[in-house]
């Protein structure tokens, strides 16, 4: 691991992960103490799908998995979840919706993989991203003690 301190570090797991911090310099995730820190993971419509709420909710479960791996490198999982931020481009042409539907969509997969208790969750509206083709973004905050590493599901 990458660490500055026994209580601070970041992993960085793929190229993905090293391009951001080399070039972008910003971590994907990093913990402090107990607490693990996930950047935005932009949700953007998969270029061969339609732009439905049902192919938005596939590209949401790509995201989630890549949350799952950021929390896992942690030894977290998504029971440690206790803060969300999600950041919406409601209006967005790779999503034929209203920001009502683009919000049941997100709940429904978030049901699916995040058991309870339910995390805190803010929604905020942007108008955009760094990719064009970006609908949403997720910000995740976890709590699993380091004493305690949980297994991920």
């Amino acid at each position: 691991m990458n660490s500055t301190k026994t209580d601070r570090e970041s992993v960085l797991r793929s190229e993905r992960d090293h391009f951001a911090y080399n070039v972008w310099h910003f971590a994907p995730a990093r913990r402090v103490g107990d607490f693990t820190y996930i950047a935005g993971i932009i949700v953007a419509r998969d270029s061969e799908a339609a732009p439905t709420p049902e192919g938005f909710s596939a590209s949401l479960r790509t995201a989630f998995r890549e949350l799952g791996r950021q929390l896992a490198a942690y030894h977290g999982s998504f029971q440690d979840v206790v803060m969300l931020t999600t950041f919406h481009d409601w209006s967005a042409p790779e999503f034929l919706g209203d920001a009502k539907a683009q919000a049941m969509a997100f709940q429904a997969v978030k049901d699916e993989i995040i058991p309870a208790p339910h995390p805190a969750w803010t929604a905020v509206e942007t108008t955009g991203f760094v990719r064009d083709d970006g609908i949403l973004e997720i910000q995740a905050v976890a709590f699993s003690p380091q004493n305690e590493p949980t297994v991920q599901t």
